[in-house]
């Protein structure tokens, strides 16, 4: 989903998708809040590209804190 200038926040439902490896949203125009299955990350999940997007910086720092 890189650069597909997508708008607002992401959807819950993207935790749906089973096995989800790689989540790239990465240069879009993305927004707080991020939706709970990233901030808990599904087991198969194993990277996640969110950069050059318009989150909040700390809700971001907090998230990969609790991913280590």
């Amino acid at each position: 989903f890189e650069l597909m200038e997508l708008n607002g926040t992401i959807p819950s439902s993207l935790g749906k998708l089973k096995p989800l490896g790689i989540l790239d949203l990465s240069n879009n125009h993305l927004q707080s809040p991020l939706p709970a299955f990233l901030r808990t990350r599904p087991s198969s999940l194993y990277e996640i590209n969110l950069k050059n997007n318009s989150f909040a910086r700390l809700e971001l720092h907090t998230t990969i804190a609790s991913l280590d």
